[in-house]
């Protein structure tokens, strides 16, 4: 076989590879994948945390609000991953600030409200985030549990 002809034939079989490759690459941007799919609420966090983990919980006295800061380290973001809130009998919201800067709201109007980000909500370099849930009424106490990490 003459050198032009293998080196046709290798070239149309290296072209070929790569078409099939770019065929490969652009159905898969277009064809839903199964491990992309949101999870549903009843899963606990569905990522994979990282860094220095900021996961907490807390139990606020009748009437008061629980706020938690955590606290940015330079150089560094927070990730918040999910919040869970309770108010046993009452309405109440949920906001989370980075620094000054109100970047998620909510209104609580069941007893339970379970909130995840797909991506997860991100505080500005060395910023801290502070999430409050306001107070649940009179003679009604309060829950807030939060999964975030920080790198």
């Amino acid at each position: 076989m003459s050198k032009f002809i293998y080196r046709t034939l290798n070239a149309l079989t290296i072209l070929g590879f790569v078409a099939l490759g770019i065929a490969y690459i652009y159905v898969g941007d277009i064809l839903p994948v199964q491990a992309q799919t949101r999870p549903d609420s009843s899963q606990k966090s569905y990522h994979a945390q990282t860094g220095t983990l900021l996961n907490s919980s807390a139990t606020s006295a009748d009437d008061t609000a629980i706020v938690v800061t955590l606290t940015g380290v330079a150089g560094q973001q927070v990730h918040l991953y999910g919040i869970d809130a309770v108010c046993a009998a009452n309405t109440s919201s949920i906001t989370v600030d980075d620094e000054a800067t109100e970047v998620y709201s909510l209104a609580i109007a069941t007893v339970q409200e379970r909130i995840r980000w797909e991506v997860p909500l991100t505080a500005g370099v060395g910023n801290d985030l502070v999430v409050t849930l306001a107070t649940c009424g009179s003679s009604t106490a309060g829950v807030l549990s939060i999964q975030a990490d920080q790198y």
